[in-house]
């Protein structure tokens, strides 16, 4: 990998660049795609399954965007890395003048930016002893129309992810420090992590939220439920509550950088690391190691 002191290395539209045009309306709408790709020893995690999700997207969004040549420009910025550490790809709809509507197809210039980062650290280890999960008040809007897409317009995670180094969380922290939160909707049915996925174990049964009306489809939420399914299980997408939450056995978040995080502590309750979670995180790292 580039030198740590040359970190972040960024492209725009296959050549070395630090910066897009003013008027790109991923910068004033927020109207694109991204994809975060952990790398393990220079090798992309997941790569197909990231790129059919932004696929899928862009076709949603109407963004016409040239998967051969994105693929190719990733395999070339990538050449030269050969550590760990996350690749961050955006797509936006490209340049347009001023309001909301947005260009013809034919007159769309998407633009493509990659980005190299150095993988996160995170405090306490995690991954092996788990987290406590703070209960963040702000709450996710309903629209099916975007459910499910990880477009760039993120502000409800942004203020979420703000609680957890707020007031409260710091007079609620004791010994702890926040790596996580969980967000609901107005109905109070748990959606997500801030940056993750969820799942709960309880009776014997593996529970995830739905994610029709809002929330990320997450690559390693996938990976998850095709895991338990090869171990002959099944995973019920339903709506989830803080009820079902505490009457848990196991639960854990995840996603496709950091992997599974037992969480041990919700509101005053307190979990052992599991022993099927445990299961699952050692499919994970099969998949870092293969």
């Amino acid at each position: 990998m580039a030198a740590a002191e040359n970190l972040p290395l960024t492209w725009v539209n296959g050549i070395a660049a630090g910066h897009v045009d003013l008027a790109d309306r991923g910068l004033a709408y927020g109207d694109g795609l991204f994809e975060t790709i952990r790398l393990h020893h220079g090798e992309p995690v997941w790569l197909p399954q990231h790129l059919e999700r932004l696929s899928r997207g862009a076709d949603r969004l109407q963004i016409p965007v040239d998967m051969s040549q994105l693929m190719t420009e990733i395999e070339q910025f990538l050449q030269p890395v050969s550590s760990h550490g996350v690749l961050k790809l955006m797509v936006t709809r490209g340049s347009g003048g001023r309001g909301y509507a947005p260009p013809l197809s034919d007159d769309a210039a998407p633009v493509r930016v990659l980005g190299l980062y150095p993988l996160p650290v995170y405090p306490g280890e995690p991954a092996t002893n788990g987290i406590a999960l703070f209960p963040c008040q702000t709450r996710l809007a309903h629209q099916p129309l975007l459910a499910g897409m990880k477009h760039l317009n993120r502000l409800e995670q942004v203020l979420a992810r703000a609680e957890l180094r707020g007031e409260e969380a710091n007079a609620a922290a004791g010994q702890h420090t926040w790596l996580e939160g969980v967000c609901r909707d107005y109905d109070d049915h748990i959606i997500c992590g801030t940056m993750s996925n969820i799942f709960i174990r309880a009776d014997n049964s593996w529970f995830t939220p739905r994610l029709d009306r809002c929330g990320i489809e997450g690559i390693c939420r996938r990976f998850v439920m095709d895991t338990v399914e090869r171990q002959g299980e099944q995973v019920a997408v339903q709506n989830c509550n803080d009820q079902l939450l505490l009457q848990a056995s196991e639960v854990f978040v995840c996603n496709s950088v950091f992997g599974i995080w037992p969480v041990t502590e919700f509101a005053g309750h307190r979990w052992p690391v599991g022993k099927a979670t445990q299961k699952i995180q050692q499919s994970f790292n099969e998949v870092l190691n293969g």
